[in-house]
């Protein structure tokens, strides 16, 4: 994924619509900015911390990752809001809390007043999109809060949409189908796959 096209993103509605304006071109994604948070596993274990990231439900496999345990966040899991409390484990994060136990899968954590059950382990080198940070949990950006707690169904505020844009398209093809959207250049917040170019 080459030349990526960061944006502030308006309603979930106009996302969709910007998505589907680009899809020969490019692919969008709903990114939100790492967050440190508070979770645990079980009520009787002292509270943790934890860098979260919602993410689009197609990221993945749209970064050409697969999992190493389990399997990993897809499109079905990100459609509406609230209806999916799934979360997927970065390697670095399975491997220092869990000590690489597959049993991880199945697990479940609470994150304020949702509890979300473990799917999976994303493979390594991934740890997220954010330069200098290493997320250690992912969850669909539908179950961001500004989504399911606010009932506003929008990632203003906390997310970004970028476009990897698809074989020899150009970014300025791709940015000139979001002309309501104000737009950032230089700050392209995707980081490479395993084995894809820089």
């Amino acid at each position: 994924m080459a030349s990526p096209v960061l944006t502030k993103t308006a309603s979930t509605r106009f996302f969709l619509q910007m998505r589907a304006a680009v899809k020969d071109r490019a692919e969008l994604l709903a990114l939100s900015y790492a967050d440190r948070v508070d979770l645990y596993y079980r009520p009787d274990q002292e509270i943790e911390k934890a860098y979260v990231q919602y993410v689009s439900g197609w990221m993945f496999e749209s970064f050409g990752l697969r999992p190493v345990l389990g399997r990993l966040l897809t499109e079905t899991d990100d459609r509406i809001p609230g209806a999916h409390p799934y979360a997927v484990l970065s390697y670095v994060y399975w491997t220092l809390r869990f000590g690489q136990d597959p049993k991880v899968v199945g697990r479940s954590f609470r994150m304020g007043e949702t509890l979300y059950e473990v799917i999976g382990v994303v493979e390594k080198p991934f740890t997220g999109t954010e330069p200098g940070t290493m997320i250690d949990v992912f969850v669909p950006a539908m179950m961001n809060p500004y989504v399911t707690a606010l009932r506003r169904q929008r990632f203003s505020g906390v997310c970004s949409a970028e476009a990897g844009c698809r074989g020899g398209a150009r970014s300025r093809e791709a940015r000139s189908k979001f002309p309501c959207v104000r737009r950032r250049e230089g700050q392209g917040i995707c980081r490479r796959s395993p084995g894809g170019p820089g």
